[in-house]
């Protein structure tokens, strides 16, 4: 979805006239679907072009759990609510395969339009030469910079001295290194940011990115404990008429997921029209944050709904007990060990924990009923945890227009009775700590060097970041009431 939002304003960056080149060594995928925007594409002579699809593929840890004797205890309402079944099942159920074909199509239906309408090819004979990429690459004897060219996704094979020359040609300039040049950072440092003359009115956007979690949350997470108290200060704040929620978020813990929803109703009932805007993702407690605003915009692409709950608890006693460590002990009741992870799944509060996700099912449905004014039947056969891409989304009713971020700000001010001119827009974050911006700093860095090294090509670098992202996702699983929202099958390849 931000790559279509990128793809589109450098569209209409081009309208002014000036020409748009894009340069690479390599193009990925996403990289492409840029590239295809501008005017021309150069590539080096050694580059390549591979366009390999979308795809949803996860881990899968059943016999693994199953050979270190790790009982895995899932509770979960829904037919798509496929979050669980990496701990449960060797493969993907055919449920959640269906499910993850129709927005998967959908999201790549969107990348084949763009690139055939931009590079001026007939969406038909890109889609046979992307099927037969094996019998394209042996046509021209491995040269991918060749079978890109030949095939018209790039435009020329230049070396980096000949991009610079054929740039500081194009600019007038004799010499191929001293023509005039401003990288983007800069650019935006010079050009700054203004708000309208005299405007005293503002639209509040605040963000939601990253797994939602209970408490602060790491810097990449979004922490209730940080996300409410901005909804409260644009909420206090007589300035503010309105606010946008920006979100980008698989979802999390559905316990937080609710304190972030309930503050944006307090701000509702003071009067303050409340509009979703959906980034790449917004599902499951991410579309749950979301479900009561009084407007949903997304992207065609944006990967929402997810409307589903789920509860997963983890016990290794038998893991312990073969190692030969044992945990044994008195309590008050029969539950006093309900949630020691040490001790054998007490039955009885299986039944219990089913009931409240059952009910914590209920009340989403509900909460999306009420917001989306449809009955809760209507929800529950759009629900189930099926996901959907943005486009379906709308036509479903789970959202009420596609646009971007800029749209839905619009939508706001509308709300609020503001007129375009008369408003300014103001971005409610907290600032990381200097120890968090160092992590930051340090992933960021580590990412770059990464890819000088050329690590980003590497098939043991991928299979790290692999099994890095699966172990990320279950610092997600720290709900106080063990139930979640969360949709495991968002992350697109």
């Amino acid at each position: 979805a931000d790559l279509h939002r990128i793809a589109a304003a450098i569209e209409e960056f081009r309208k002014s006239g000036k020409p748009v080149i894009a340069v690479g060594d390599s193009f990925s995928q996403g990289q492409y679907l840029l590239a295809a925007s501008a005017d021309e594409i150069w590539m080096h002579p050694q580059g390549a072009v591979l366009l390999t699809g979308y795809g949803a593929y996860s881990p899968f840890f059943a016999e693994g759990l199953d050979k270190l004797d790790v009982e895995v205890h899932v509770f979960k309402v829904g037919t798509y609510k496929s979050a669980v079944e990496p701990f449960i099942r060797n493969d993907m159920s055919e449920p959640a395969k269906e499910a993850n074909r129709a927005f998967l199509s959908v999201l790549w239906g969107s990348y084949l339009d763009h690139v055939a309408r931009q590079r001026e090819i007939e969406r038909a004979s890109l889609e046979s030469f992307l099927s037969s990429l094996d019998q394209a690459a042996i046509a021209a004897d491995g040269d991918l910079a060749k079978m890109a060219l030949d095939h018209h996704l790039v435009d020329a094979l230049k070396t980096h001295h000949e991009m610079r020359a054929a740039i500081a040609e194009k600019l007038g300039a004799g010499d191929a290194d001293s023509y005039k040049r401003v990288g983007y950072r800069e650019y935006l440092k010079a050009i700054g940011t203004k708000s309208p003359a005299g405007a005293k009115a503002r639209i509040a956007v605040i963000t939601v990115e990253g797994a939602i979690v209970d408490g602060r949350g790491a810097p990449n997470e979004a922490g209730a404990e940080r996300i409410v108290p901005q909804i409260r200060r644009a909420t206090r704040d007589d300035s503010v008429k309105a606010i946008v929620l920006r979100v980008n978020s698989p979802g999390g813990s559905a316990f937080a997921s609710e304190l972030i929803r309930q503050a944006l109703v307090d701000a509702q009932k003071k009067g303050k029209p409340v509009v979703a805007s959906f980034g790449p993702v917004a599902a499951s407690g991410g579309y749950w944050i979301s479900s009561t605003s009084d407007e949903i915009w997304a992207q065609p692409t944006t990967i929402t709904g997810s409307i589903g709950i789920f509860g997963l608890f983890f016990g290794f006693n038998k893991s312990l007990a073969d190692l030969g460590i044992h945990t044994d002990g008195v309590g008050t009741t029969p539950f006093s060990d309900a949630f020691d992870p040490t001790r054998p799944f007490n039955p009885r509060v299986g039944a219990i924990i089913q009931k409240v996700i059952e009910h914590g099912y209920d009340e989403f449905l509900s909460r999306v009923a009420t917001g989306r004014k449809m009955s809760k039947e209507e929800v529950d056969r759009i629900g189930q945890g099926r996901v959907w891409a943005g486009a379906t989304a709308r036509k479903l009713g789970l959202v009420d227009g596609l646009g971007s971020l800029a749209d839905a700000v619009k939508a706001a001010a509308k709300r609020a009775g503001l007129e375009e001119g008369s408003y300014s827009v103001r971005h409610y974050d907290e600032k990381l700590s200097p120890f968090e911006q160092f992590l930051v700093n340090i992933a960021g860095q580590a990412g770059t060097v990464g890819q000088r090294l050329g690590l980003g090509q590497s098939s043991t670098a991928r299979l790290t970041r692999h099994l890095e992202a699966s172990l990320e996702r279950l610092r997600v699983f720290r709900d106080p009431h063990g139930a979640y929202a969360l949709c495991m099958a968002c992350t697109v390849q």
